[in-house]
């Protein structure tokens, strides 16, 4: 499903942090460092994969869609921007000294709730993207 990418990365991120805190020094600066590594890399992942889907249905999307489906590519890469500069701070002085890019992540990840509620309510009331595209080559 179109969600494949958010449930792989995140699982497969969430999964490495815990091995990593498991196997690693406790309250260690580097540990905790490299337990957030692998969220950096499933927000890549996860940008890419919206990116994807945006252009293959970009000509299936009303004009507000493709601004709400931009606008949270955006926010992606900011918190993948984030992720990445928090994981350095943490890896080399602790959690304390990223305080700025997790609060910057969290208030990225509620306006990117707020902008997936709004493509859902679509997706509910039009269909999904990919009913849309077939009922689209359909009446070619």
């Amino acid at each position: 499903t179109h969600n494949s990418a958010l449930y792989l990365g995140m699982g497969c991120a969430a999964l490495l942090a815990v091995l990593v805190l498991l196997f690693g020094r406790p309250g260690e600066a580097r540990t905790q460092g490299l337990a957030m590594a692998p969220f950096v890399l499933a927000l890549g992942a996860l940008v890419a994969s919206c990116l994807f889907r945006l252009i293959r249905y970009r000509s299936s999307l009303r004009m507000q869609e493709r601004v709400l489906r931009w606008v949270e590519i955006g926010l992606l890469l900011v918190m993948a921007t984030a992720a990445f500069v928090g994981t350095r701070k943490t890896y080399r002085g602790g959690l304390a000294e990223a305080g700025d890019q997790l609060r910057l992540l969290g208030a990225c990840m509620c306006v990117i709730a707020f902008l997936r509620a709004r493509l859902c309510v679509w997706e509910t009331r039009r269909g999904s993207l990919e009913e849309r595209a077939i009922a689209q080559v359909a009446e070619w």
